[in-house]
């Protein structure tokens, strides 16, 4: 990190630096074949099986509690040139990882980073979301982190943060193409 670094950056970890949903396609098509044939990341306009599914929004929870309980979820691939990026990033800013995913998964999540992006957040990784029920908005904790800038794939959580002051960059996934520009 640059000695010069002040203004703070979050960045998301679940497909903003890690290929989560594709390595979750993966996992379900190998495991749940009959059910999963041939899934692909661009199936996913939102981001949830049960709506690329049809299914009610509680059906996907045992398919995402799999997949986290499994070999697949400890090897997802980091997106090419993560690495290299973020450590361009930290000569001028001071980039957090902030995620959603459950607190339950904190160590698997922490090793993760580790061994995939060594050295660049070291105890800078915020696993935020909570052990069950709806995983609310990074919002709050961004703002009382004091970030001027933050990387995301999901609209949602960039349109709130962004509505707090935050500059955001949304990286282009399939569950962005149809939302509503609301600001």
């Amino acid at each position: 990190m640059s000695e010069n670094a002040t203004l703070r950056m979050n960045i998301d970890l679940d497909d903003s630096v890690a290929g989560t949903v594709t390595d979750f396609c993966e996992y379900l098509n190998k495991i749940h074949l009959p059910v999963f044939r041939g899934i692909k990341r661009y199936d996913f306009r939102d981001y949830s099986i049960a709506y690329v599914m049809g299914w009610d929004r509680q059906e996907d929870q045992k398919y995402h509690t799999g997949f986290a309980r499994s070999e697949y979820y400890n090897r997802i691939n980091p997106y090419p040139g993560s690495v290299e990026g973020l450590q361009q990033v930290e000569q001028m800013l001071v980039p957090d990882l902030v995620t959603s995913r459950r607190i339950q998964r904190k160590k698997a999540t922490v090793d993760w980073v580790g061994q995939n992006h060594p050295n660049i957040f070291g105890e800078r990784v915020y696993v935020i979301g909570p052990a069950e029920g709806p995983l609310g908005s990074k919002a709050p904790f961004c703002r009382d982190k004091m970030y001027s800038i933050g990387v995301e794939d999901q609209i949602q959580h960039a349109v709130e943060m962004s509505r707090i002051g935050i500059f955001m960059v949304l990286l282009d996934s399939p569950w962005n193409q149809d939302f509503d520009d609301t600001l």
